[in-house]
């Protein structure tokens, strides 16, 4: 079974991903979600997909999360984050071995990386982020222990080597 995080899942993209996830439920599992503040949304996918962490990036949205889901006892084991900190530990999540970033724009260029560094998968979609990062040279991905070849889009640890 495929366990996989989803970075933005009540997008449209996430949406879609999470349907896969629904109608597949032998080869997917979902660990972890996030969301920017649709938390009703997310709640309802929290309670579907019961999630091992759930992070939502306004901080406002979060503590409103937080609030809602107080006295529900299907909470108790789900951890909650915010902000860039949540996202980068969805994209990270110990137990996921596929991460979708499901954001629009340069916003999910960070969790992304994070996801790379763990050495998860990229689904292709996801892998087109990083054309965005074209204006980041050699160096910087090299300082980020990244290698980018946008020709082909193939993202990989980086070796001096």
């Amino acid at each position: 079974m495929r366990k996989i995080s989803i970075i933005g899942s009540t997008g449209s993209i996430g949406r879609q991903s999470l349907d896969v996830v629904r109608n597949n439920t032998d080869k997917f599992k979902v660990t972890a979600i996030s969301a920017n503040e649709n938390i009703e949304l997310l709640h309802e996918q929290a309670c579907e997909f019961m999630p091992e962490l759930v992070a939502i990036y306004s901080e406002t949205s979060a503590l409103a999360f937080k609030e809602k889901i107080k006295n529900d006892s299907r909470f108790k084991g789900i951890e909650i984050m915010s902000g860039l900190e949540g996202l980068n530990a969805v994209a990270a999540h110990a137990d996921s071995s596929m991460v979708i970033t499901a954001v629009v724009g340069m916003i999910g260029l960070i969790p992304t990386i994070e996801a790379i560094k763990k050495e998860r998968t990229l689904p292709s979609r996801t892998r087109k982020r990083w054309l965005q990062a074209e204006r980041l040279s050699a160096g910087s991905l090299a300082a980020l222990g990244l290698a980018l070849s946008l020709s082909t889009a193939s993202i990989r640890p980086y070796s001096s080597a």
